[in-house]
């Protein structure tokens, strides 16, 4: 947190071996520096001056998400490539083997009769398609008509050409009249120079496809994570809320996201058709409840149930099922008026976590609420307990993941625990979203009890965690 009184900057925060051990106090200074005097200027003026396009990240090396930020002056939408904006014939989708990615491919198949071409990492075509048929296998999305309308490409975001020889991505450019851009690297422990490769220069290289041989519409899939930088005192976020006045967010991974999303909107003032839909916490299928297991909601839930009790903080928690946010990217992307528009993709109905551990308690699980102390107290004996037993960490043990997280915090330090589980999804208006999807069947569900118990009930298909004998299927 920082403060200014009487002249002078004091700046506190809650160190974190595990999160801060390769930072020095210069870099985070500068950091906070850098949000400030970006947001004392005023609309329009320019954020980028030349001491911050050589903030050094603590190495000596300038950071370099400041020199990403400029679009490159080639990308046009020249008019000899304008077309009318029908209904797509030929799409490319990228990120097709990720989860949101699976149910936007299923999305894509059914509410068009487009053929889609999907970019995924393989070492050649077939191998690709072979991938992408068990992927939606996995979750229960394959259907064997499928085959005839996906065409994969075996390449790679992160390198040039998207991977693809220089004659096979102009061959793509001719093809595809639509793109819509959900891959990306999703690692949040990730600094910007490792994610950047696929989720900045990606984008970039998206962009140039964009405007090759015709003019091709870009449905990009972002995240509420790009508002991280505004802080807690941004209680409110709408979705016509300028990115340019927003400051770069903490976290390579949210900070690609931003970056990206400004090379976005600079395309889209330069005539490119831009839409851009940011999700908040991915939940399961409202039908089949299959759920992402390395969100770290689930992961959270994970471990508070193998601890037995959960922290007692006060927080929402945005809980939004994949299938709503496919089926409103597709819908929302067919609809003419939706381009140079964003789109928050979240819950209108956030629940508090109290209330979430309760209901979990009331379907028969061993599941308390404690304060926060006593909660990372038994956190830190069973892990202490656990290592006495193996000379391994075990990554895939249930605490795991809340060590890294929790364990050094301070105690009484429930902020991390509310920050964990609410960072990209605190207050976020999504008027935008829920007017434009009123003529549609497509509805954002309230996470009630039966929808939960499928979400738990696919866990434990999974091995993720044991049912209690009470509601064992």
């Amino acid at each position: 947190m920082g403060l200014v009184a009487d002249g002078k900057l004091s700046i506190t925060w809650t160190y974190s071996r595990h999160r801060h051990h390769d930072s020095t106090i210069a870099a985070l200074a500068e950091a906070f520096m850098a949000a400030l005097r970006w947001r004392s200027l005023p609309k329009g003026e320019s954020r980028l001056t030349p001491s911050e396009r050589t903030i050094s990240e603590g190495d000596g090396t300038p950071e370099l998400w400041h020199q990403d930020l400029p679009l490159e002056a080639a990308i046009q939408a020249h008019p000899e490539l304008i077309q009318p904006l029908g209904q797509p014939q030929q799409v490319l989708l990228t990120g097709a083997s990720g989860f949101l990615g699976a149910f936007l491919l299923h999305e894509l198949l059914q509410q068009t009769s487009a053929q889609v071409h999907c970019l995924v990492r393989a070492t050649d075509n077939q191998s690709a398609q072979q991938r992408l048929q068990q992927h939606l296998q996995y979750y229960q999305l394959w259907r064997d008509d499928y085959a005839s309308r996906i065409t994969p490409w075996a390449g790679d975001l992160s390198q040039p050409h998207l991977g693809l020889t220089a004659e096979a991505f102009q061959a793509l450019a001719g093809q595809i009249d639509r793109i819509y851009h959900n891959g990306s690297a999703v690692n949040l422990a990730y600094p910007y120079q490792t994610v950047r490769a696929a989720n900045v220069l990606g984008t970039q290289t998206l962009l140039r496809l964009a405007t090759q041989v015709k003019l091709k519409p870009i449905a990009y899939v972002s995240t509420l994570s790009v508002f991280s930088g505004l802080g807690a005192e941004a209680t409110t976020m709408a979705e016509t809320t300028d990115l340019d006045l927003v400051p770069p967010p903490p976290g390579g991974y949210a900070r690609s996201k931003w970056v990206a999303e400004n090379l976005l909107w600079t395309a889209r003032d330069r005539g490119i058709p831009v839409a851009v839909y940011r999700p908040g916490r991915i939940l399961g299928h409202q039908q089949t409840g299959i759920c992402n297991t390395r969100d770290r909601l689930s992961l959270m839930l994970r471990g508070c149930l193998y601890l037995g009790c959960a922290p007692a903080v006060q927080t929402l928690v945005d809980m939004t099922p994949v299938d709503y946010i496919s089926q409103a990217i597709v819908h929302l992307s067919l609809r003419p008026t939706s381009w140079g528009q964003a789109f928050h993709l979240c819950n209108p109905q956030p629940m508090a976590w109290c209330d979430l551990v309760q209901q979990i308690q009331a379907l028969g699980y061993p599941l308390r609420l404690v304060s926060y102390e006593q909660w990372q107290q038994t956190l830190a004996e069973r892990w202490r307990s656990h290592l006495q037993t193996l000379s391994d960490p075990a990554p895939d043990h249930p605490l795991y993941p809340l060590m890294i997280l929790f364990a050094d915090a301070e105690a009484g330090a429930a902020a991390s625990v509310a920050q964990s589980l609410a960072a990209d999804d605190r207050q976020f208006d999504c008027q935008n979203t829920c007017q434009a999807l009123s003529s549609s069947a497509i509805t954002c569900p309230t996470i009630d009890p039966p929808l939960l118990q499928r979400y738990l009930t696919y866990f434990s298909r999974q091995g993720f965690f044991k049912l209690p004998e009470a509601v064992s299927p």
